[in-house]
């Protein structure tokens, strides 16, 4: 079976980028139509300008509408069509005239395509012309179920082999990654650990993460001692280190789909701080700790009782490193092929 994925892939980063990317690295039979210098090995790019993540969008989105009308007129080159960006909706009606499509929805709350009815109307009625709709947290597995006849869940995963072998030591240091914007809850992390600094002295902060002017006005006002500030680090074996190194992994979001960092934290088997969402309610119970989202003191409290306790910190890495073992991306693979077949 032949399939062709549709979206932006690494170097461009984000959660879908990566997904994609580790189905196509694992899928021979799978081609990306994707940006302009990806990283994918089988791939057909276009041109895209990538001046900020707006107008990327944009002109990726136009470029992929240019190229449906050649698979829609031209010699039919694949079975499957499967869709990963919101920007792509309306080629779900065109390409399902001649191929069966398969729409991704990289997480639905907090995102202007949803939370607005009138706006959601539209994007809903294209997503419909599609065969299946493929949800990433059980969260919106349940949301989407509610708007479409064919929904499923096959959540993101995690590359467990590059973790495999690491000799890290843990150290007093508490680690977040991901993407330097509100949605995040860094600003709540950051008021959690400026509260911690005189109580445990040997601990220090470490952010991982793009550098935009969020994350530099965060810096200005909370910047310091005992903190470090990575940006964005593209390879994967020095940010599974970090993530190795770390005493605590901190991942205070307000709202996710379901992020790929949760589980790179917990295939680094270290004790991992999330807030208390439904997408991370679905995934983890008893293998991390939880934390009240936009509560720097609740969020405190808990990074403090963790700070103290290397025993328990201990115990959670342990759980969480086996937990990650279920969403290796293999098995991610083999369950999208699943949906490919209709099995």
């Amino acid at each position: 079976m032949k399939v062709l994925l549709m979206g932006l892939t690494p170097p461009e980063e984000g959660g879908s980028e990566k997904h994609i990317f580790e189905l196509a690295e694992r899928m021979p039979r799978t081609r990306v139509l994707t940006q302009r210098g990806s990283l994918v090995r089988r791939k057909t790019e276009v041109p895209v300008l990538l001046w900020g993540t707006f107008v990327r969008n944009v002109t990726f989105a136009l470029m992929c509408y240019v190229y449906a009308f050649g698979l829609l007129f031209g010699r039919k080159r694949y079975d499957v069509v499967h869709v990963h960006e919101n920007l792509l909706a309306f080629l779900c009606p065109l390409l399902s005239w001649r191929y069966k499509v398969v729409a991704t929805l990289h997480g639905i709350e907090g995102f202007k395509y949803y939370d607005r009815k009138a706006r959601w109307m539209f994007f809903r009625w294209a997503f419909r012309s599609a065969d299946v709709i493929v949800a990433v947290s059980k969260e919106d597995e349940k949301k989407l179920a509610r708007e479409f006849e064919k929904v499923v869940y096959v959540p993101n995963g995690v590359d467990n082999s590059v973790f495999a072998g690491l000799r890290v030591r843990s150290e007093k240091k508490l680690v977040f990654v991901g993407r330097m914007h509100e949605q995040k809850g860094v600003r709540y992390l950051l008021e959690a650990f400026a509260s911690l600094r005189d109580l445990h002295r040997d601990w220090s902060l470490e952010m991982i993460g793009e550098v935009n002017e969020y994350s530099r006005a965060l810096e200005r006002k909370f910047g310091g001692e005992r903190m470090k500030w990575h940006g964005f680090v593209r390879d994967r074996r020095k940010l599974a280190r970090l993530l190795s190194s770390a005493g605590v992994i901190v991942l205070p979001s307000l709202w996710e789909g379901l992020p790929l960092v949760l589980f790179e934290a917990l295939a680094s088997g270290r004790a991992v701080l999330v807030s208390d969402i439904p997408s991370f309610r679905s995934v983890v119970r008893d293998e991390v700790e939880f934390a009240r989202k936009k509560d720097s003191k609740d969020l405190a409290e808990n990074m403090d009782g963790l700070m103290g306790d290397p025993k328990k910190r201990e115990l959670l890495g342990k759980k969480g490193k086996a937990l990650a073992l279920q969403y290796d991306w293999n098995e991610i693979a083999r369950r999208t092929e699943a949906v490919y077949a209709n099995e």
